[in-house]
């Protein structure tokens, strides 16, 4: 393992512990599958990589996916729905909904 990648894993175990919100989209939710965060929580990842899900409730299909205070994404192609989710559960449905609508996304 490379330094870095341990000071990284150090920084997400800490957020974790605290309780805060951690998101992850396309191939990244594999690495919170390999600290164990995912375990028996619904999560999505880039299709293919379900296998290294670990014990994680696959919603296949989905684009995003909370459960608890991770936030899960499928694909670069879902990142508008995986944005917003992350500004509904910070700043709150309305607010959401205010971006939604001036960036015109119509998903």
């Amino acid at each position: 393992m490379l330094q870095g990648d341990r000071h990284v894993q150090a920084l997400i175990q800490h957020c974790y512990d605290e309780g805060r919100w951690l998101a992850a989209i396309c191939a990244a939710p594999t690495i919170l599958a390999n600290l164990g965060f995912l375990d028996r929580r619904r999560a999505v990842c880039y299709p293919g990589m379900e296998e290294l899900m670990g014990s994680a409730v696959v919603q296949k299909g989905a684009p995003v996916v909370a459960d608890g205070h991770i936030i899960t994404g499928e694909a670069a192609g879902s990142s508008f729905p995986f944005g917003l989710k992350l500004v509904e559960v910070l700043k709150g449905a309305e607010a959401a909904r205010q971006v939604c609508h001036a960036v015109h996304y119509h998903g």
